[in-house]
């Protein structure tokens, strides 16, 4: 009997080392396959190449690990290969730590229906009113991203039309400059400079007429507005922080109003997410570093999510966008913004 159960335990370890400890080939093989698919066009020196060959197999460890433990229920989400598998915490935390919160109070339009019934979920993007998922690249620029989702949804909701607006237009130009806004293009900024800008200059290019360059050149540029070329404009916005922030006003302003632009604390674990709904115990409601855009909310597998888009382009989590769990006691990041368009049926 004893020899049966020492059997047992070793057939029982045997099979589980495959799924939660990958082999050294495997890892090479890995490695490999991700160097070709996001690495092909860069030069790296030796020394550099093989320290990110390190991280890369700390955090495909990580990865598989992670995912054996979500097929046996310990996770909500998946975790997967994709540009940030070479990066470490450290260089990942300064790549893309790109939201600065301002410090100002919240403001308050009363176009959120503190009254209304919340439905049981809400999909801005099936409804065909958000915009397709877009990549900024090694510029700290998530704000303008965020800032630009929101209102080509808007314009999307209230003049059934898709358009595309310029990030790079809110980079080079929304800047700390006398008289001007605050933001500091690919070093940081936030929605609430933004849609200063937009509204002090009278509009925002489309991105056709000025397109993102700050994802091969983080350099500073000379902002070339053109208002021939201009997309939209807006009339006015709102920036909604705690108190009056809330998961329940969160989800009743996306019901109401339509996407909007939020803060996010995005963890180290979050830069691996692959699909799922995500939870990490370290988020902070105060310490963000990042902006997405809510775009729904919904429920998957009994746990209640935000649909979240984000700005790493479509290789990164399911096609660019994210669940949120919601509802979990722990919301990473709380305060947040939106706008709405010149000529808004809400205005």
């Amino acid at each position: 009997m004893k020899l049966l159960l020492v059997l047992v335990s070793t057939l029982v370890v045997a099979n589980a080392l495959p799924h939660s400890s990958p082999s050294n080939e495997e890892i090479e093989s890995q490695w490999q396959q991700f160097l070709i698919e996001f690495r092909s066009n860069e030069l790296q020196s030796f020394e550099d190449l093989s320290a990110r060959r390190q991280v890369f197999e700390a955090n495909y460890r990580l990865i598989v690990k992670h995912n054996y433990e979500a097929d046996n229920g310990l996770h909500s989400y998946r975790m997967g290969v994709n540009q940030f598998a070479d990066v470490s915490d450290e260089e990942y935390r300064q790549r893309l730590g790109g939201f600065v919160l301002p410090n100002i109070t919240s403001t308050s339009s009363g176009r959120v229906d503190s009254n209304a019934p919340i439905l049981d979920a809400v999909d801005w993007k099936a409804k065909g009113k958000v915009t397709g998922v877009k990549d900024q690249a090694r510029c700290g620029g998530c704000w303008a991203f965020s800032t630009t989702a929101g209102i080509e949804s808007q314009i999307a909701i209230n003049q059934n039309k898709l358009v595309t607006i310029s990030e790079e237009n809110l980079i080079d130009c929304s800047r700390p400059k006398p008289g001007e806004q605050g933001n500091k293009g690919c070093q940081g900024g936030n929605m609430y400079y933004a849609y200063q800008y937009i509204i002090a200059n009278g509009g925002i290019d489309s991105e056709s007429s000025y397109p993102y360059s700050s994802a091969v050149d983080t350099t500073q540029h000379q902002c070339v507005y053109k208002a021939s070329a201009k997309q939209a404009t807006i009339e006015g916005f709102e920036f909604i922080q705690p108190p009056t922030a809330s998961e329940q006003h969160l989800t009743q302003s996306v019901a109401t109003v339509g996407p909007i632009s939020c803060s996010y604390d995005a963890t180290n674990n979050f830069r691996l997410y692959k699909s799922g709904v995500f939870s990490d115990a370290s988020c902070s409601s105060t310490a963000v570093n990042h902006a997405v855009t809510v775009v729904g909310y919904g429920t998957e597998n009994g746990k209640d999510y935000y649909l979240v888009k984000n700005s790493w382009g479509t290789v990164w989590g399911d096609q660019g966008y994210f669940k949120l769990a919601r509802n979990a006691g722990n919301m990473c990041g709380i305060a947040y913004f939106y706008s709405w368009p010149t000529g808004s049926k809400l205005a």
